[in-house]
Order: C-alpha cells, then sequence, then structure tokens
C-alpha cells in the first residue's frame, strides 16, 4: 500500500466519447472513420486542424475559435478517417488512447479530452474481479509513484463501481463513482462527500457531493488494468493533466507462489453446457519463476511462470492428462480466460468455499 499524499484537484476535463463507423457501405475494407462527440463549454466551436495515428494513439488537433463566447454547454460532433490522414491504407487493431489538444494563437497545443478506444479484434469481453486493486510494483519489489492507495472494484453485469483511495490537501480521502464498460474499458467521473456528521446524537448535517478527478480504465485481464488518472491541468482554464497508473489484484494469503489458487475449480468451454470439477490440491515448482498445481486425481495439471514474486503471472497452460489442452493468457485471482489449440475460448472459475 502507497504512503505518497497526493492532492486530487477537482472537475475533470471534457467528456469524450470515441467509436468506429464504415467509412462508405460500398468500401468494406476501407479503415473505418472515428466519431468523437464532445459536450464543449461554450458556442464558439474549434475546428479540427490535424489528425494523425500511430501505434496506440490517435491525436486530434483543434484550433480555438478568435470570438470569446459565454459559458453554454453545446455538442461538438467529429468525424475523421484517422488512417488515411496518417497516410495509413489500413486501421490495426488494437487499443489506442484517443486525445484531443487544443491550439489557441501561437500557443502549444494543450490536452482537453482523453479516452481509451478498444478496437481490438476477436479478443471478447474480460470480466473485472471485484475487490482490491494495487499499484503495480517494479520487478524489484519497489513502488512507482502512484497517486493512489488502492482501487476497490465491484463489477455488476455490465456496470462497474470503483472507490479510489487516495489523500486530499494531507488527509486520508476517498472518491467514489460508477460507469458502463465499454469493451473492457471504462472512464469513471470520481466524487468526494463532504459534510455530514457521525457523532452520536446530533443532528446529521447536509452532504455536499463535490466532483473530483476521472478515472480511465483499461482491463488487459481479469485482475491486471492499465489506467490514467484525468485531473484539471493547472493554470488553464480548459485542459488537463493524465497520470497513468498500472492496477493489479494481488493475493492476500503468504506462502508458496499458487497456494491461494488450491480449492475447487470450474473448467468449461464458452460454446458447451459441460463442465469439469478440478480440485487443485498440491503446489509443485521447477524453478524459481516456475510453478504449478495438480488436481487431487493428478489428471489435470496448472503450469505457469511468474515473473515477479508479487505478480499474477501473464500466462498458465493447463494440461488434461499430460498434453496441452488451453493456454489462459487472462489470470485473475478467481478467474482465468483463455483459448484451447483450435480457437475455442474457455474459462476457469473457482468455486465459492
Amino acid at each position: 500500500m502507497l504512503c505518497g499524499q497526493h492532492a486530487f484537484a477537482t472537475d475533470a476535463g471534457l467528456d469524450l466519447s470515441v467509436s468506429l463507423t464504415a467509412q462508405s457501405p460500398h468500401a468494406p475494407g476501407a479503415p473505418p472513420d472515428l466519431v468523437a462527440a464532445l459536450v464543449w463549454p461554450d458556442p464558439c466551436l474549434p475546428t479540427l486542424e490535424r489528425a494523425s495515428m500511430s501505434t496506440g494513439h490517435i491525436d486530434l488537433e483543434l484550433r480555438a475559435g478568435s470570438a470569446a463566447c459565454a459559458a453554454a454547454p453545446t455538442p461538438l460532433a467529429l468525424r475523421v478517417n484517422p488512417a488515411r490522414a496518417s497516410g495509413l491504407n489500413d486501421f490495426q487493431g488494437g487499443l489506442y488512447e484517443v486525445r484531443v489538444y487544443l491550439r489557441e494563437a501561437s500557443a502549444p497545443p494543450r490536452l482537453v479530452a482523453f479516452r481509451w478506444l478498444d478496437a481490438s479484434v476477436e479478443s471478447g469481453p474480460i470480466h473485472p474481479e471485484s475487490g482490491f486493486w494495487w499499484p503495480s510494483r517494479s520487478g524489484d519489489g519497489a513502488v512507482g509513484s502512484a497517486p493512489v492507495s488502492s482501487v476497490t472494484i465491484e463489477r455488476q453485469g455490465g456496470r462497474i463501481a470503483v472507490t479510489l483511495l487516495g489523500f486530499a490537501n494531507g488527509a486520508p480521502t476517498w472518491y467514489f463513482g460508477t460507469a458502463d464498460l465499454v469493451g473492457n474499458t471504462a472512464r469513471v467521473r470520481l466524487m468526494r462527500m463532504l459534510g455530514g456528521n457521525d457523532a452520536p446524537g446530533v443532528p446529521p448535517r447536509a452532504t455536499i457531493a463535490e466532483a473530483g478527478p476521472a478515472l480511465h480504465l483499461n482491463f488487459s485481464s481479469p485482475a491486471r488494468a492499465e489506467a490514467r488518472l484525468e485531473q484539471p491541468l493547472p493554470g488553464a482554464d480548459l485542459g488537463i493533466d493524465l497520470q497513468p497508473i498500472a492496477l493489479t489484484r494481488l493475493a492476500f494469503e503468504p506462502g508458496r507462489a499458487g497456494a491461494s489458487w488450491l480449492g475447487t475449480w470450474v473448467y468449461t468451454r464458452v460454446d458447451s453446457s459441460e463442465a469439469r470439477l478440478i480440485a487443485f490440491s498440491a503446489t509443485r515448482s521447477s524453478d524459481a519463476e516456475s510453478f504449478g498445481l495438480v488436481d487431487m486425481d493428478g489428471d489435470a495439471t496448472l503450469e505457469c511462470r511468474q515473473g515477479s514474486a508479487a505478480a499474477l503471472p501473464e500466462t498458465c497452460v493447463f494440461r488434461m492428462g499430460g498434453a496441452p489442452d488451453a493456454i489462459f493468457d487472462r489470470v485473475g485471482l478467481d478467474r482465468f480466460e483463455g483459448r484451447t489449440a483450435d480457437g475455442t475460448s474457455v474459462r476457469l472459475v473457482r468455486m465459492p468455499d
């Protein structure tokens, strides 16, 4: 857990939604258009000056209008083909950071909006696990300068609730928010509650909800997420600062690697109604970075390689009767997701005690 103190600013940047749509129904093989929708703070809408696309990034640069307008939220819709604008013939699938910049006069452009765009091909939905998520540790076990102490995530269907624990002006503070999962991503607007009274026998005071930062989440497995904490840019009327965070669920149980996975699991193929119970009853290890679990019948094994003692493995091989049956590349504390050699989606889910 982190102990550093970070003051969170309130009222994060512009809401941005992004999607891909076919450039033309008559050209299905052409790279798709990007549709970006924002709510601009006034009717003097900017113009799109430039769009660019590179590995993992799509940038839109806006030019501010010269007129001064009174504040009045106004919808702004942008449609652009970032691949063609960058001289590319196709749109590679994957995860993109969509960043919107604003340029005013001769000043350098500043970031005003951000959103993940999940354009992965056949990746399938990830089911993030509910529980405590912690800023990831480096390979030597040292904690980086993450701006949060921990994050609690609760998933219910396609919606998540997030509690962020940190500090504000030196005082321990928690923020709360909810959001829909869009693919494997979410943008959570966080709120802080102020006021109130917890003294017994004293009439409660009114509670005030104050806007806090926004947390952008991209889940790469049931227990791993890449995040961006969005806060207002100091000294700017419109602008945001993004702080990167890597979040991971960690096992509380001490002992040998994989010990927290002992117990009963259900192994299923997504396209099948059949399931098999697997009871992992023992662990084994062949070297410092490898470990395995064996079921009580000895017929099924789970073999994993672990890069760090504090982190979950990135991949595990599931064997039945000694032969590889599936590779799990989405590893969690309570859920594994992967594929068989023929591409069938499979999962391994822990049974409750």
